[in-house]
């Protein structure tokens, strides 16, 4: 019986970016590609436009005719959700979670809501993750591939890189998404905290950073990593290196050698760096 192979899938923009890997070897990568739209894929998701999913679909559906895929990993798309931290008191009372949801999602129907909760590394805390139930509904196309998909929140991805290097000490990742970034913050692996940054133009950015740090103290915490990767991920860095650790070492997930992987380096058409969410997940 051959191995079983995993697909992962992430989406930046008019890009679709893939990866398959060998579930449990020690140098899992196959294939890495990408498909780019002439449409915003966050956008056919939102309006659910079926024509333009099936798009997406289809390129999948492909890379499944080749790779006899057996696990599927969608990594979901920030703006499509809302995270918030409470303590864990309020994930476990129903009333109280109810009406801190009723309150962050005031307007929404409860009914077309999502939720999911994160364990953080302080344990009197989770991380609630809210989605709309119909955009999932258009995500879950993907996942009549294959018999087990999972979606994950870019707020995931850190943990990934924890379990393919073991990285000791406290880290942070930084994800940049046209006019979004996504921040997480991680302790061993464990996610710390996370939090989403929205900005018109790119040179609010440190400004808008510097508002977010005095609510989310561990944003000015001390990380011995700060990981770049996502849209312009160097131009980002640029933005923000004044604001962060100075003794923290940046580093642009540009290569598969600055990922750590071993992998036989191609040319490819796009940025290795809007890919790895999907590699990191296809590795590990």
């Amino acid at each position: 019986m051959g191995s079983e192979l995993r697909l992962a899938v992430c989406f930046f923009d008019q890009r679709v970016f893939y990866a398959v890997g060998e579930i449990g070897k020690p140098d899992p990568i196959l294939r890495i590609g990408s498909h780019e739209f002439n449409f915003s894929i966050a956008d056919a998701f939102r309006s659910s436009d079926q024509m333009k999913i099936e798009g997406v679909y289809a390129i999948l559906k492909a890379i499944k005719q080749e790779f006899p895929i057996t696990d599927l990993q969608v990594i979901t798309l920030p703006i499509h959700e809302c995270w918030a931290t409470f303590p864990k008191l309020v994930q476990e009372d129903p009333t109280e979670r109810e009406a801190h949801l009723g309150i962050l999602m005031y307007g929404v129907e409860r009914s077309s809501l999502g939720v999911t909760w994160h364990e953080l590394s302080n344990r009197d805390y989770r991380l609630m993750v809210v989605r709309d139930s119909r955009i999932m509904n258009a995500f879950s196309r993907m996942g009549e591939l294959v018999t087990k998909t999972a979606y994950n929140s870019e707020c995931d991805t850190g943990s990934k890189w924890y379990s393919l290097h073991r990285t000791t000490g406290n880290y942070m990742t930084i994800c940049s998404y046209p006019g979004l970034i996504s921040v997480s913050s991680y302790v061993l692996g464990k996610l710390r905290g996370a939090t989403m940054i929205r900005f018109e133009v790119l040179d609010d950015l440190p400004f808008l950073w510097e508002f977010s740090a005095q609510r989310l103290r561990w944003m000015k915490g001390l990380h011995e990593q700060i990981l770049f990767y996502g849209i312009q991920a160097r131009h980002i860095q640029d933005r923000l290196v004044t604001l962060l650790d100075s003794s923290a070492d940046m580093i642009t997930l540009d290569s598969l050698k600055v990922m750590g992987l071993n992998v036989e380096e191609e040319t490819y058409n796009f940025e290795l760096s809007q890919a790895f969410p999907a590699i990191i997940h296809a590795a590990s």
